[in-house]
């Protein structure tokens, strides 16, 4: 989870697996930290590198993963980029 200190206006993420993406996994933001809307489901197992470009607001934001790849017991998350701007003066 990526505490970006206040609300934030989030434009894009840019997420890199190291090795086998998991099979099922989420993006997700917050006002609070406690209740989470989810912006995109993927589902791949080979995409390492993905950049999603979203419109949402919030002040948290991270991936959920929901399944492994079958190919791979674990996987591992290396960069997790978020890119936006605050949306507080």
């Amino acid at each position: 989870m990526i505490d970006l200190g206040s609300l934030h206006r989030i434009k894009s993420v840019n997420i890199r697996w190291n090795g086998y993406a998991p099979a099922e996994y989420s993006i997700q933001y917050s006002d609070n930290g406690q209740t989470w809307s989810t912006d995109k489901t993927f589902y791949s197992d080979r995409t390492t590198n993905i950049t999603h470009n979203m419109d949402r607001s919030g002040r948290y934001v991270r991936v959920l993963c929901t399944r492994a790849n079958i190919n791979m017991f674990n996987y591992s998350l290396t960069k997790f980029n978020v890119f936006g701007y605050s949306a507080t003066k």
